[in-house]
Order: C-alpha cells, then sequence, then structure tokens
C-alpha cells in the first residue's frame, strides 16, 4: 500500500519541494525574512488570510473533504457579499471570500449544477458509479488542484515563518539558515497535503461502505444527504468561527489518520475493481490489461526467477496474514502459483503464500473471481481472490497458463449434464407411463373379453333348430 501511494503522490510532493525551494530563495533574496507583508503569494490573498482560518485546518479540511460542495459553498457566500446580500460582519474572512476568483453568479450556477448533479446521481447505488468515474474524477483532478494551491499558500505563510524561526535562532541569512528554512517550509507544506490525502481518503471510504450496502433500501441515498449536510454545516462553521473549526478539524483528522489504513484498503479495492474498468470501459474501447504487469512489484524478481504470469488482485477471506481487500499479485513461477504482497515501499516483510490444491477462475458481472474450496461457503475458502473484469479478454490464457479451472465453462458442462439427465429421466419416466399404459390397455382389453366369455358361458344353450 505505501508503494502505490508514494507513487500515486510523489509528483505533487516534488511539486512542493521546488515551490518551498523557489519561495525561499525570494524570501532571503528581496531580505523579508522577518517580516510577511513583502512575501509573494497567490493573486491578492494574503499569508494573514489564511493564518486567520484556524491555522490553514479548518479550510483544508472542508474544502478536501468535498471540493464540489465546499467550491458552491464559498462561491455562493463570496458571490452573496460582492452583492450586498450578506452582510460582511457575517464571518470572519469576508475580505478573502469576496477576493476570490469563484466569487461571482456565473462560477456559483456552475458550481451549483455539478454539485447538485454529482449528488442525485449518487444517491442511487446503480447510478453511483456513473458518477464516481466521470464527476467524481473531475472532483479529484478539482481536489488535487486545491491540494497543490492549498499547500502553496502554506507554503509562503511557512516558509516566511521558517525564516524568521532560523534567522532569529543563527542571527545571520547564511545558507545553512537558507537550508533550514527550506526544509521546514517543505515539511509543513507535505503536511497539509498529507491532511489533503488523509481527510480525501476517509470520506472516499464512507461512501464505499455506503455503495456496498446499497442493496439496503435507501441506504445510499440517506448516507449522502446526511454526508452533505454535515459537511456544509462545517463548512459554514470554518468560515464563521476558523478556531473552532480548526479544534473539530484536528478530532476529525485524528480519526482519519486511525482509519487510514483501512479506508486506504477500501478505495484501492473500490477504484481498481469498478471504477478503472467503468472508466476504460467508456473511454479505451478494446483496453486489454496485461497478464504480466510492464513494472513488476518490487521484490518479486528475488523472490521468482521464471514468471508466466503477474496479476493484481485482491484478497477477500480475513486471514492472519492478509488483510480483507488487501491488494495482492497473483504470479505462476514454476509450475505453481502464488500470492505475493511485500509491505512498506517494498522494503518491509514479504509474504508468500502457494496456492494449493484445485482452483477455479468466475467470470461475473462486476469482477472475476478466483477461489479454492468449492464446496465451502464463501467466508470459509482458504483462497478468494478478486480481479478486474477487463482480464475476461485474455480468461483463456489465464486458464491455459496457471491451470486453473473454468468455472463458468464447468457450471455450463455441470448444466448440461443436469439437463441430459433430466431429460433422460423425463423421456424413462414418459417411456414407463407409455408401457404401463399399454399394460392397463392390454389387461382392460384381456379382462374385458374374459368377461364376454363368463356371460356367454353363463347363458343357457339353444340348438338352433336348422343346424344339426
Amino acid at each position: 500500500m505505501a508503494q502505490s501511494l508514494y507513487s500515486e503522490h510523489k509528483k505533487p510532493v516534488i511539486l512542493l519541494l521546488i515551490l518551498s525551494c523557489i519561495i525561499t530563495l525570494l524570501v532571503f533574496s528581496n531580505n523579508v525574512a522577518y517580516g510577511a507583508s513583502s512575501v509573494p503569494t497567490a493573486g491578492t490573498i494574503q499569508s494573514n488570510a489564511i493564518a486567520n482560518l484556524g491555522g490553514a485546518f479548518s479550510p483544508l479540511i472542508s474544502m478536501f473533504s468535498s471540493p464540489f460542495l465546499i467550491l458552491t459553498i464559498f462561491s455562493g457566500i463570496g458571490w452573496g457579499l460582492n452583492a450586498g446580500h450578506i452582510s460582511p460582519d457575517t464571518f470572519a474572512v469576508s475580505s478573502l471570500l469576496m477576493e476570490m476568483p469563484i466569487a461571482q453568479l456565473s462560477a456559483f450556477s456552475a458550481l451549483l449544477f455539478l454539485s447538485a448533479t454529482k449528488l442525485i446521481l449518487s444517491l442511487f447505488a446503480f447510478t453511483k458509479i456513473f458518477s464516481d468515474a466521470l464527476l467524481g474524477k473531475l472532483e479529484d483532478y478539482t481536489g488535487n488542484a486545491l491540494a497543490i494551491v492549498g499547500t502553496f499558500l502554506v507554503v509562503t505563510t511557512a516558509t516566511v515563518y521558517a525564516a524568521e524561526v532560523t534567522t532569529a535562532g543563527l542571527g545571520s541569512t547564511n545558507i545553512f539558515a537558507m537550508i533550514l528554512t527550506n526544509l521546514l517550509a517543505f515539511l509543513i507544506s507535505a503536511l497539509a497535503y498529507v491532511v489533503y490525502i488523509v481527510i480525501r481518503t476517509m470520506i472516499f471510504a464512507l461512501d464505499v461502505l455506503a455503495f456496498l450496502f446499497s442493496p439496503i433500501p435507501f441506504t445510499s441515498a440517506f448516507f449522502n444527504i446526511t454526508k452533505t449536510l454535515l459537511l456544509s454545516a462545517y463548512a459554514f462553521i470554518s468560515l464563521a468561527s476558523p478556531i473552532f473549526a480548526s479544534m473539530i478539524g484536528l478530532i476529525l483528522l485524528a480519526i482519519a489518520f486511525c482509519v487510514f489504513k483501512k479506508a486506504r484498503r477500501l478505495v484501492m479495492y473500490y477504484k481498481r475493481i469498478y471504477l478503472i474498468p467503468f472508466f476504460n470501459a467508456l473511454f479505451r474501447r478494446g483496453y486489454t490489461v496485461p497478464i504480466i504487469a510492464e513494472k513488476l512489484p518490487r521484490g518479486t524478481q528475488e523472490s521468482f526467477n521464471d514468471i508466466e504470469l503477474c496479476l493484481e488482485v485482491f484478497f477477500m477471506n480475513k486471514t492472519t496474514i492478509l488483510h480483507k481487500k488487501e491488494q495482492c499479485y497473483l504470479i505462476r513461477n514454476d509450475g505453481k502459483n502464488y500470492l505475493f504482497k511485500k509491505r512498506w515501499f517494498g522494503f518491509g516483510k514479504t509474504i508468500i503464500i502457494e496456492i494449493e490444491g484445485e482452483a477455479y477462475i468466475e467470470k461475473c458481472f462486476r469482477f472475476i473471481r478466483i477461489f479454492t474450496d468449492e464446496n465451502r461457503y464463501i467466508g470459509q475458502r482458504k483462497i478468494h481472490l478478486v480481479l478486474r473484469r477487463e482480464h475476461a479478454a485474455n480468461i483463456e490464457e489465464i486458464v491455459n497458463i496457471a491451470e486453473f479451472i473454468d468455472y463458468n465453462a464447468l457450471l455450463e458442462e455441470r448444466k448440461r449434464i443436469k439437463a441430459e439427465e433430466k431429460a433422460r429421466i423425463k423421456q424413462e419416466n414418459a417411456q414407463k407411463r407409455a408401457e404401463e399404459k399399454a399394460r392397463a390397455k392390454e389387461e382392460s382389453a384381456q379382462k374385458r373379453a374374459e368377461n364376454i366369455q363368463a356371460i356367454k358361458d353363463k347363458l343357457p344353450k339353444i340348438k338352433l333348430p336348422w343346424k344339426k
């Protein structure tokens, strides 16, 4: 998980490092180490405005939890302040809201349309995947942009603060002070970006849980409406009372850190199994996932020397070794199938599980399953894996290489045999009934003939005169 988390967010982190270096050079080159008034900021937003927002935690948490919704609220309030419909004394950060580029009626209308559309589509389970694959992807891009912009503002403030601390402590603005300033500024800005990752992951995981429980009537609708109301309330609190909002935000952040690993596993499972295949089906027709990844997971080449198959799968049985819905890899090596997992950026514990006995592969509507112990319930099977449905295009190749039993073909064969057996039994029963009917008819005719003969025998014999 750590390796995929790093690869997913390494570009924004590198960008933050570059920004912190640039701002550090600007701070020291302009001799503003003891004041923030000359520090370059984004647009007209000053660094003291960020400081007024409860140490930047309350706007980060509210904005990153649901970018479309919070931007809609901020845009609507900013437009209302500029239009005179809302008093500037209502919010502590009115000047900041009025100066935002989205504080216009056109921007508010567009954001309101996106937020309402996403909310309506998310109310129903059968449209939620469509909403997450399209509008959700756009919202992720928006969230990433907000994370970079927000953390850029934090970098600006943090750089000035770090410059003040280091130069005051060292008594000079030498190269060591610049390095220390840059390091401190980068750590603070990286922490702000971590807030974005953790909060978005927790909120997304709650959405996934609501989706997984969607077979219960109105569960998804109830959750999304409740979530929208709570996030809207928190957004208003963060604007009206930033300090109080920061206290709530720190509590939420602590909870998000505690559940981050489980939430991350759930989010990865939902994205890889549902969202990515659905998005590819819409915009990448004919795309086939290779059976051997172009870039093998770290540690596989050290553990295996003849890899014939390497598939990303998710383990669905909770054991003491692997967690439920945890990402791992199915590897075929030297005629045997293994589950492989390397934790902690590829430098931690290595987990290798050999798949013994017969293994089945089944193509379902939502995904493809690989499992053992057919006669047991799903939760009692030793191995139960799920992989992307896009592998259906090369499932025959997977069956041949991994020597799996095609469960769909097996079920069809069993269905055919059962139908043949049913037809045979039906034919035998029909033949038996026909034979019994013919026998009964013959017996009835024989009995009728016997009765007629008996009646004839009882009649008196009359000798006709013309017969001698």
